[in-house]
């Protein structure tokens, strides 16, 4: 038995096609390693597998033979992830949450959203769940506000709309904001 060690964004088929070479060992893949098909891989989990038993040793070579992972998970936010890794001539394909790495640190931004009701008046907003996070974008019922329309406190998760009329009763916003994630 090998083991393969699993990066972020790969799914269970993505380790069973980097190790097998084909989808026809997930089974025994998971159950060789008391897995289940619900959860996904961490980075760099430990996976062991045979390969005395590679089905495809054409795929094999060319994908986890020359370096190649492939990276194709779901994400948990409707975001689908695709991406392959490695090789002699490395593809990286665009994928949605968009991967950072500031300071060489494994992350990616997940985009978010939620809306806020008006009880009338105000101009002056905190909501909890932006503490930490940054607005890509406010929309006030179907007008996106400009960005000199509002100031975002990231610490705190206050909005202050600025040069525009307060919110009515029963208005809503839907805030468009990010969450910073390190692997």
């Amino acid at each position: 038995m090998t083991t393969y060690y699993a990066v972020s964004g790969q799914s269970f088929s993505d380790v069973c096609l980097n190790t097998y070479g084909t989808l026809d060992n997930y089974i025994k893949l998971l159950e060789d390693n008391n897995l289940v098909p619900d959860a996904a891989p961490y980075s760099n989990e430990a996976i062991i597998w045979n390969e005395s038993i590679v089905k495809d040793q054409t795929t094999y070579k060319i994908t986890t033979g020359s370096g190649e992972v492939f990276s194709t998970l779901f994400g948990q936010n409707t975001n689908n992830w695709f991406q392959v890794i490695g090789g002699e001539n490395p593809v990286i394909i665009p994928i949605n949450p968009a991967p950072v790495t500031p300071q060489g640190l494994n992350m990616y931004i997940k985009p978010l959203s939620l809306y806020y009701t008006a009880t009338g008046g105000e101009t002056d907003i905190t909501i909890v769940d932006l503490q930490g996070m940054n607005i890509l974008q406010i929309e006030r019922e179907i007008k996106p506000l400009k960005s000199s329309e509002f100031i975002f406190n990231s610490i705190t998760g206050s909005i202050q709309l600025i040069g525009i009329d307060p919110l009515g009763v029963g208005e809503t916003l839907f805030i468009l904001y990010t969450q910073t994630i390190t692997l």
